[in-house]
């Protein structure tokens, strides 16, 4: 008896949705899910395969981006080891393995198949068909790279549409939480360099964000629609994605404020109630 451990890449296009299913479905696996599609992103932006395979591809029947999903399984084969021997009928001596080419009946005709030999003449027509059905390969990978980046841009609008709901909600409770710990007494514990003082901090770099760049100002103080044109007409695609894909460090920072608020709050809310039974 023999065992033998293998470890096996298996991989499957699948969509964002797909691939969130296969995370868990969760909250946690939303961000897994995330993250995963935006590291084959990246990948597929450097030009790196897995074995030959884009990392992205656009799914022409369903009409939807996918990434390869890939994921390590331990194969696990337990059992008898045979080995396959034929036997020569001329010299009745074992010969282990297939039957080499050597062996195999020659035709009247000379071939060492049944099947009719096939004319492999490079002929100039053949080279120009070879040469024809290149092009056209390139052409059809040129455009479902085109195809690809230009879904990915529109994933990306969406997110940072998203993304300036939330900040303006953050940004708003933010500022009315400062004026508090500075004005009201009873926010006064508050007003310190780990609380205001980080709430001030993250703020602060959210309106860098907002700055950084002519692409995210116009994001700003535009509505959705006007923004979308500006991005598609006045951007290479590749410039564009380049600048939305900073929309992750929005993100990032929105989540941060968000938090040390909540945790504000909470601290606060002990305080008032600490306050009540004394």
């Amino acid at each position: 008896m023999k065992s033998e451990h293998t470890d096996v890449q298996a991989g499957t296009y699948m969509p964002f949705a797909v691939i969130f299913k296969e995370e868990g479905g969760d909250r946690s696996a939303f961000d897994a899910a995330e993250n995963y599609v935006a590291e084959c992103f990246r990948l597929h932006s450097e030009g790196t395969t897995m074995q030959g395979r884009p990392w992205v591809l656009f799914n022409k029947m369903t009409k939807r981006v996918e990434m390869l999903y890939v994921k390590k399984q331990l194969k696990i084969e337990t059992g008898e080891k045979w080995e396959l021997k034929t036997v020569d009928m001329n010299t009745e001596a074992e010969v282990p393995g297939a039957p080499s080419s050597s062996k195999r009946l020659q035709l009247q005709d000379g071939s060492t198949s049944g099947r009719p030999s096939e004319d492999n003449t490079d002929t100039p027509g053949k080279k120009k068909a070879r040469v024809e059905a290149n092009v056209d390969k390139a052409a059809v990978l040129a455009n479902d790279e085109k195809v690809v980046l230009a879904e990915t841009i529109t994933t990306f609008i969406n997110r940072a549409k998203i993304a300036k709901v939330q900040m303006l909600s953050a940004m708003g409770q933010a500022g009315d939480l400062e004026t508090s710990v500075s004005n009201q007494v009873e926010w006064a514990w508050a007003n310190t360099s780990e609380a205001k003082g980080k709430l001030s901090k993250l703020m602060g770099t959210i309106t860098d964000f907002k700055a950084c760049s002519k692409f995210w100002k116009d994001w700003v103080v535009q509505d959705q629609k006007p923004w979308m044109t500006t991005v598609k007409k006045q951007y290479l695609g590749s410039v564009a994605l380049k600048e939305l894909e900073k929309v992750a460090d929005l993100e990032c920072g929105i989540k941060a404020l968000n938090k040390h608020m909540a945790m504000l709050k909470s601290m606060h809310q002990i305080k008032l109630d600490n306050a009540q039974d004394a």
